[in-house]
């Protein structure tokens, strides 16, 4: 993850983040910072077995934790290496409690970086798209560096 994503995401965390935090998409590679140092409670979710992943989902879409299980969703780097997004954030929603905040950064500009695919690019409408899809209320959606950022609470 670069510098700008993992500064960011600290920040958004110390206003929005609280309780149990759930970070979808959290495997690191060749020993890559991770969220984990920003939470006291913390589990790294993602696809495989891995480096910072504590459980492995069932299926691309499908996350082994009950409905309103944790306090924060996280997720950095992940939407652009799904195929479908909507189904994901979808079930971020699932497992957020009420009142719970979603917390998701991915690329507005970055090369081609394939794991196994990329698929897309964010702007700040198709964020809110997403998490509104998901049912969230959306408290903001905006454009720093090359990255998109969508901040929201269940309702």
């Amino acid at each position: 993850m670069h510098t700008s994503s993992y500064n960011e995401m600290k920040a958004n965390l110390s206003k929005y983040g609280k309780g149990l935090v759930a970070d979808i998409g959290s495997m690191s590679k060749n020993g890559a910072k991770t969220y984990r140092d920003f939470c006291t409670q913390y589990i790294g979710i993602d696809i495989e077995k891995g480096q910072n992943v504590d459980i492995v989902m069932i299926g691309p879409y499908t996350i082994p934790l009950a409905d309103n299980s944790v306090d924060t969703v996280i997720s950095g780097q992940c939407l652009e290496h799904v195929n479908n997004p909507f189904k994901l954030v979808a079930e971020a929603a699932r497992i957020l409690k009420p009142e719970g905040h979603m917390l998701i950064t991915a690329p507005f500009q970055w090369r081609e970086h394939k794991y196994p695919v990329d698929t897309f690019r964010y702007l700040p409408d198709g964020m809110r798209a997403l998490m509104e899809e998901a049912g969230m209320t959306v408290i903001k959606t905006y454009l720093i560096k090359d990255d998109c950022w969508g901040i929201g609470i269940r309702k």
